[in-house]
């Protein structure tokens, strides 16, 4: 019979190692395999990592792999381990009490049903969605979040077009039948690609909104920092590359260029100096799409 040894959590470390206490700590004593990634060079600034004791397993990477490559780190040495199932957690979350228990009775309740899934995520006061589902839009190659900043909270468990990687749970079969995150995309995005390829091997996409995750903030880029908007416009393009049905594409393609156009002339008509910035970083994503240009992207932050 299985049991709570048989679920390994994976937390990736990057940035401010006080949310990575706080995630952590909201873990202790669940009774789970914990597994912390540091996802960056030893010695790099907000790359240290606490001391947590011996319950948690730690493991370095040497270089910031972005985050499909962090975490990828740890699910391999967790299915290395012989874990069963596994859940990857983003530091700047926050587990509520019986998270690892209710993550096993999802799992052994439909063991063999080919089922991943997230938790409900809430905001960092538990009172409104930050995930409750949502559905992919070829169209323009838009990933809308179901409820986001509702103070309605979803009762009933529901079928997800994506699952987020802030929180995403999943059995090993998944990863052994689809393969794990494509490294490439380095930031954002990555986890839409992987819920488009375990949709497409059979597995169901659910959220469980008895299971509860808070969401703290964003740990590695703001939505408005140089980095998001290169990434962001860079990634949407490989993954529209990689899973849009070929009919759609034209119009997936021409809604994406439009809405370019549109951030674009936003910054540049009301921000100035940083908005010309951002709309070079925007671009330039963009441009390094078509240029072949993958992974972490070639200019610091600020400097595009």
């Amino acid at each position: 019979m299985a049991g709570k040894t048989d679920l390994a959590i994976v937390v990736l470390h990057y940035g401010d190692p006080s949310l990575t206490v706080n995630c952590l700590r909201s873990l202790d004593g669940c009774g789970a395999s914990i597994y912390l990634v540091e996802n960056g060079p030893e010695g790099s600034p907000g790359g240290e990592q606490p001391d947590l004791g011996p319950g948690v397993r730690k493991i370095r990477t040497g270089a910031n792999l972005g985050f499909a490559g962090g975490m990828n780190a740890g699910i391999r040495q967790a299915l290395s381990d012989g874990s069963r199932f596994i859940a990857i957690m983003n530091n700047d979350t926050e587990a509520e009490p019986g998270f690892a228990e209710k993550i096993m009775e999802k799992f052994l309740g439909r063991e063999g049903g080919k089922v991943c899934f997230s938790p409900l995520i809430t905001d960092a006061s538990g009172d409104s969605v930050w995930f409750g589902g949502g559905r992919m839009s070829w169209i323009g190659a838009r990933a809308k979040h179901f409820g986001f900043g509702s103070r309605q909270m979803p009762a009933e468990e529901a079928e997800s077009g994506f699952l987020t990687g802030c929180v995403l749970c999943f059995p090993g079969e998944a990863a052994e039948k689809t393969g794990l995150m494509k490294e490439d995309y380095f930031l954002y995005w990555e986890d839409i690609d992987w819920s488009a390829r375990l949709r497409r091997k059979g597995f169901r996409l659910m959220v469980f909104p008895d299971v509860r995750v808070r969401h703290l903030g964003s740990a590695s880029s703001g939505l408005e920092s140089d980095s998001y908007l290169y990434y962001y416009h860079r990634n949407q393009l490989i993954f529209l590359a990689r899973n849009c049905p070929f009919i759609l594409l034209p119009f997936a393609f021409g809604g994406v260029c439009l809405n370019l156009v549109r951030v674009c002339a936003a910054w540049l008509l009301r921000h100035g100096a940083d908005g010309r910035r951002k709309a070079k970083a925007s671009l330039r994503g963009f441009a390094d799409f078509f240029l072949g240009r993958r992974g972490r992207m070639p200019f610091p932050a600020g400097a595009s």
